[in-house]
């Protein structure tokens, strides 16, 4: 494999986080995709790229046998029960968004839409209260995850759903976290 072919930008940049659509890199991170793929494979780790959703990062490579498996580079991060219903929530919301076929190409929600989207999961007033006062740390600590975008328009602040979501918040994670939930509404 030609290495110096390569832009060490893109690969650090991946490293690091998720490269969008608007990156200067795409273009050449689509053309060179499969040295790409070349180079973080004895790594363990994976390209993940969703050309028509605009975003690529790198995955974990699971294998079954632990002795064939290398040390983790990409690390998990436990989430805690709010993050993960906010999680939830803004995801749903983002399928209902596309369900809709707007003109829109993006989801873009204020703090006001997300209090209400929040506020249907509670039946117990105190819960409701205490999520919705720390309601910005969570937000904010969604946001660190480059799942929204804060966009700072002349009328407050906005979030940007980013597409990501789509694929890090699967249905899978959705059914496990409805199966979770639901089990402990039960027990209230």
């Amino acid at each position: 494999m030609q290495l110096e072919r390569l832009n060490s930008n893109i690969l650090i940049k991946l490293l690091t986080g998720t490269i969008y659509y608007d990156d200067p890199h795409w273009q050449e991170l689509i053309n060179t995709k499969s040295q790409i793929l070349e180079y973080f494979s004895p790594l363990g780790l994976a390209l993940s790229l969703h050309e028509t959703d605009g975003f690529a990062y790198l995955e974990q490579i699971e294998t079954e046998n632990q002795e064939d498996s290398v040390p983790r580079l990409i690390k998990r991060h436990p989430l805690s029960f709010e993050v993960s219903l906010l999680l939830v929530i803004i995801r749903e919301e983002l399928e209902s968004f596309d369900l809709k076929g707007t003109d829109e190409a993006d989801l873009y929600l204020t703090i006001e839409d997300i209090k209400e989207l929040v506020e249907v999961y509670f039946k117990e007033k105190k819960d409701e209260v205490r999520l919705l006062k720390e309601l910005e740390r969570y937000i904010n600590a969604v946001v660190k995850m480059g799942f929204l975008k804060v966009i700072n328009s002349g009328s407050g602040t906005l979030y940007k759903v980013m597409g990501i979501i789509r694929a890090k918040i699967n249905p899978q994670f959705m059914e496990e976290f409805k199966r979770r939930l639901n089990e402990y509404l039960a027990t209230i």
